[in-house]
């Protein structure tokens, strides 16, 4: 008897923490600068249009480190990031498979990148149309503190993409 009671209890624990395990961490841009660097304001570069553009990724926290740059604690988390995406690979298909994601549009295109910790990697299977690349999308999937390089810029994170939508839909 004692132990349908205990098996009652472990289920009733296990039904009411399941939606909250099913849902991914909604991830704003804020949230992947560490705490002691929050502090210090991000804004997208101006741009002189009366001489050639510096695309040198620029970081408003100097010569830190890549590992000081990130929020170690959401490696592994299912999550949810809202933002622009910049192209780095098309499949058999010409859709979309990898891509960086970054904070606002045209970032890493015609101006300098953001700082690593706010521009994500992505690969995906779902592959997008680049029709609607210049659209902002919402990507899920499992983040990881992983640095990847590209030609574009180094992003301090990485998302494995389950779901990929326009945002607002």
């Amino acid at each position: 008897m004692a132990r349908i009671g205990l098996l009652t209890i472990v289920l009733l624990v296990l039904l009411v923490s399941l939606p909250a395990l099913g849902s991914p961490k909604v991830l704003r841009w804020p949230d992947l600068i560490p705490e002691h660097l929050a502090s210090t304001p991000i804004r997208p570069p101006v741009i002189d249009h009366d001489g050639p553009p510096s695309l040198t990724q620029l970081s408003p926290w100097g010569d830190l480190s890549m590992e000081e740059l990130l929020v170690h604690e959401l490696d592994g988390r299912d999550v949810r990031l809202a933002g622009y995406l910049v192209p780095l690979h098309m499949d058999a298909q010409q859709r979309i498979d990898e891509f960086l994601l970054v904070p606002y549009f045209g970032a890493c295109i015609h101006v300098p990148p953001p700082p690593p910790n706010q521009v994500v990697h992505v690969t995906t299977t779902v592959g997008l149309d680049p029709a609607r690349m210049h659209m902002a999308w919402v990507i899920e999937g499992k983040f990881s503190v992983s640095t990847r390089r590209s030609p574009l810029a180094d992003a301090g994170y990485t998302i494995e993409a389950r779901e990929i939508r326009l945002f607002g839909r």
